[in-house]
């Protein structure tokens, strides 16, 4: 699931990679490209961060912050996509921009930044069984000394 629409992001580009969405025949732009850079920044985002939170975030104010983030996601996809290199200062610029949401994205999977509302996973609540260890006190354990002599 995406948080930005086809609509915003077309929106935020400027026209020269604009008219990189176009179809091949150059004639229209291409609504697959739009959506499978959208997925692609979508589904790194929501590996990074699904991690804490349950995925797709729904909450309001993280959905906000993560749709920006998938623009920009979304741009670096289109140069990757259309073959652009990172030589070119806007390609550039895209990659560093990438760059910092990936850095983000990894705070937020390690408590450094929260997402307020968003629903965390169940199975790293403080509520969950966790089982530390099968071992028990009456099992034969083997030191090093002792596997040597088999």
């Amino acid at each position: 699931m995406s948080y930005a629409t086809a609509t915003d992001f077309v929106g935020m580009l400027d026209p020269g990679l604009r008219s990189q969405l176009s179809a091949e025949s150059g004639t229209s732009q291409d609504a697959t490209i739009v959506q499978h850079v959208l997925d692609r920044a979508s589904a790194e985002i929501d590996s990074r961060i699904g991690t804490r939170y349950t995925t797709p975030v729904t909450a309001a104010v993280p959905a906000a912050w993560l749709k920006q983030k998938e623009l920009l996601g979304a741009a670096w996809f289109l140069y990757v996509y259309r073959g652009f290199s990172e030589g070119s200062q806007a390609a550039a610029a895209s990659k560093a921009a990438w760059d910092d949401v990936l850095s983000w994205c990894d705070k937020v999977a390690s408590s450094e930044i929260e997402l307020p509302g968003a629903a965390r996973r169940a199975d790293i609540t403080s509520t969950s069984t966790i089982v530390t260890s099968a071992w028990a006190s009456n099992d034969v354990v083997y030191t090093k000394d002792d596997w040597n002599t088999f």
